[in-house]
């Protein structure tokens, strides 16, 4: 009898011990998953906030292999920019006026490290293309200016961003030559030397509350303007972008350029993404001029 107890207890005290191993096996387990899941997270998130810039191991011609999201920006076909030449010109009487109602709006000025820019807060402007409307949602700088005309790049291109109501983009490109000041940057110049001011780690955003800001000087008639389709020239590189470069050239003043650049990372100052091939593309022309 003694000894079948001593074996009773042996097999609960190990019973025990198997369910205690279990338990804890179990525990290991999950605590594995729980890593596992927290660096799959972490990783999602890297991929969303991969580093770029304009020069180095970073620098456009290595975008696509920054990410899978950036493939686009080395095996797209239809990238942007482009040269806009005779060979590629194409004048297209069906295109109608560029269309723009632009109001005032609160707005934001930001900077990303590689380029900055103005957000704006609810509804400030719509642009009509093609009898499609989308939405102004923010607008950028580049220097030196991403588009060129017949070869030549100018100091400076403002991007209006503009997205419809089925997420597609549209963007309104105004090219700068050195002159007089820009009314708009005149606006937001103590603004941006505040944003040059502030220190900010160099994945976050910087940003500078600016009051109402008025745009309507961008709705203005344009006589002429050309159209293609491309893609964002920054990371991922979307394409079916619709751009819309305007004709008539404005100007800006070297101090206020200096002023765009100064907040900017150090690889980012000059943040024009270089020419992209045409692959065929043509750029359409409208000029009231030609057709009256």
């Amino acid at each position: 009898m003694r000894v079948s107890l001593k074996l009773a207890a042996k097999v609960c005290v190990c019973s025990r011990v198997d369910k205690a191993i279990a338990i804890m096996a179990l525990r290991i387990c999950f605590l594995f998953l729980v890593i596992a899941l927290l660096l799959a997270i972490s990783t999602s998130t890297c991929v969303q906030n991969v580093s770029f810039s304009y020069s180095g191991a970073t620098g456009p011609e290595n975008w696509g292999s920054l990410s899978p999201n950036f493939s686009a920006c080395s095996n797209g076909k239809i990238q942007s920019p482009v040269d806009i030449v005779k060979g590629i010109l194409t004048t297209d009487k069906r295109l109608k006026p560029l269309t723009r109602v632009y109001g005032a709006s609160n707005a934001t000025l930001f900077n990303n490290g590689f380029n900055l820019g103005v957000q704006f807060e609810g509804h400030v402007g719509t642009l009509d293309v093609d009898g499609k409307n989308y939405d102004l949602k923010q607008m950028h700088w580049h220097s030196p200016s991403e588009h060129r005309l017949n070869g030549v790049q100018f100091p400076a291109e403002l991007h209006l961003v503009h997205q419809a109501s089925d997420g597609s983009v549209s963007v309104v490109s105004v090219l700068f030559q050195f002159g007089k000041d820009d009314i708009l940057i005149s606006k937001i110049k103590d603004k941006l030397t505040e944003l040059a001011q502030e220190t900010c780690k160099k994945e976050e955003d910087g940003h500078i509350p600016l009051g109402t800001v008025d745009i309507n000087e961008f709705q203005k008639k344009s006589r002429k303007y050309f159209r293609y389709v491309g893609s964002l020239t920054v990371p991922p590189c979307t394409e079916n972008v619709v751009w819309n470069i305007l004709g008539k050239v404005r100007t800006i003043s070297q101090d206020q350029l200096n002023a765009l650049k100064a907040p900017l990372d150090s690889d980012c100052k000059n943040n024009s993404r270089p020419l992209q091939p045409p692959n065929g593309r043509k750029v359409e022309l409208y000029d009231e001029r030609r057709d009256q």
